[in-house]
């Protein structure tokens, strides 16, 4: 609602219309006017609402070195075949996404640029869960910089469906909200860097998934997390919500963050070996499920009966998930928090609460607070004497590591 001290804007209001690059559309008259900015060269206006590529039950078909800019709409669909790849191709001023990926198999984009998205960059769709055959499609070595431009939410950089895909070595920059969002199972997020994302929205994560206990296997791993601050409202480097359960989250870099990581009251999540410099919260590990959130009981029993969860696939997968509904399965059970490091000011936990010490582990965590020497320098963290003399040599490795693009991306 409307309150004092909030945040608001008019859209599409002409009295509002009294600054370049601002515009108004009276939809009974169909008329757009619009104050071009001076110095920002020519003024595009696209009426394509289709398509401009698509790759329809294709094999190893590669697309490389193309540019789509300018459309209302998402303009390359691959759908369905195998090995297909989008290569060294540029996105730029679209009003959804830039790549739509469904139905097939080993589908890469490489080393692509998504500037100036109205939505995010890239829609993966693939793999089987009830039998978890996974379609390892991949997106690697590319940038998303200033997406979710008109859709300000839930507009992520990739948004990953189904089962087995991988992001590694992409920089995400720039961005009001999420800049990842998962479902389903067993995927991968290596190498990247996340920076200054979700940084106008709240309650949210540079990766975020939530309210699901199936939604197992995924691992998130060597990412480096800069400046994840946005509102003071819960903004998140990895936002683990409602029950989110299975995952892994290891040897992450969160460095000036507002909140590390949250373990939003779920099972069986690993959190190991991560290490959070200069962050307000490190990390938040609660027990929601039998407080305010036990009436999400109906929803998380919904979503695991719509899986096999049963079946041997899955129960040699995940362990225990068959016996779920009979192990209390609103307590955060089985989560193991260990071998991670504070160093700075900041709380290393908060709202730890005694179901989830009860229930889970955590240990073996090393916090400090002072003036330590570690900072980034471009994608790169690096770390000083102090922080190498006394951090665990775990942790010590870090240092030097190179995330994000390992290769150079055509410019625009």
């Amino acid at each position: 609602g409307v309150a004092t001290g909030k945040p608001f804007y008019f859209e599409n209001v002409v009295e509002e219309l009294d600054s370049p690059g601002e515009y108004y559309i009276d939809r009974k008259k169909d008329e757009l006017l619009f104050w071009p900015s001076s110095n920002e060269g020519d003024a595009y206006l696209s009426w394509s609402d289709k398509y401009l590529l698509r790759i329809v039950g294709g094999t190893d078909v590669t697309v490389e070195g193309l540019h789509f800019e300018t459309s209302r709409t998402t303009p390359v669909e691959v759908a369905g075949g195998t090995g297909n790849t989008l290569r060294s191709c540029v996105f730029r001023n679209l009003g959804q996404y830039g790549v739509k990926v469904s139905g097939g198999t080993y589908d890469r984009i490489v080393q692509c640029r998504f500037l100036d998205m109205g939505a995010g960059g890239v829609e993966l769709y693939g793999g089987d869960r009830k039998t978890l055959t996974p379609a390892n499609d991949v997106v690697e070595d590319c940038l998303f910089e200033r997406f979710s431009r008109l859709s300000r939410t839930y507009r992520p950089g990739v948004s990953v469906n189904g089962v087995g895909m991988t992001v590694s070595h992409c920089e995400f920059r720039d961005a009001p909200h999420s800049a990842i969002f998962f479902n389903g199972n067993d995927h991968l997020f290596v190498g990247n860097v996340f920076r200054n994302v979700v940084n106008s929205t709240g309650d949210a994560g540079a990766i975020y998934a939530g309210r699901d206990w199936t939604k197992r296997g995924t691992v998130i791993r060597d990412n480096l997390f800069d400046n994840i601050n946005g509102l003071h409202l819960y903004e998140n480097g990895v936002y683990l919500d409602d029950q989110l359960s299975g995952i892994t989250i290891e040897h992450n870099a969160f460095v000036n963050c507002w909140l590390g990581m949250m373990v939003g009251g779920g099972r069986d999540n690993f959190v190991h070996e991560n290490l959070f410099v200069r962050c307000h919260i490190a990390m938040h590990l609660d027990a929601r499920g039998l407080g305010w959130a036990k009436g999400g009981f109906d929803g998380l029993k919904a979503s695991l009966e719509s899986v096999p969860y049963k079946s041997d696939v899955w129960k040699n997968r995940y362990p225990g998930i068959e016996r779920i509904l009979d192990d209390d399965p609103m307590a955060p059970k089985g989560n193991i928090v260990a071998g991670n490091a504070l160093l700075g000011a900041g709380k290393d936990t908060d709202s730890m609460e005694a179901a989830f010490h009860r229930d889970s582990q955590v240990e073996g965590n090393f916090s400090e607070s002072g003036d330590w020497d570690v900072s980034v320098r471009g994608n790169t963290l690096v770390l000083g004497p102090r922080a190498k003399a006394q951090l665990p040599p775990a942790l010590q490795r870090l240092d030097g590591t190179k995330y994000g693009p390992r290769f150079s991306i055509p410019d625009p």
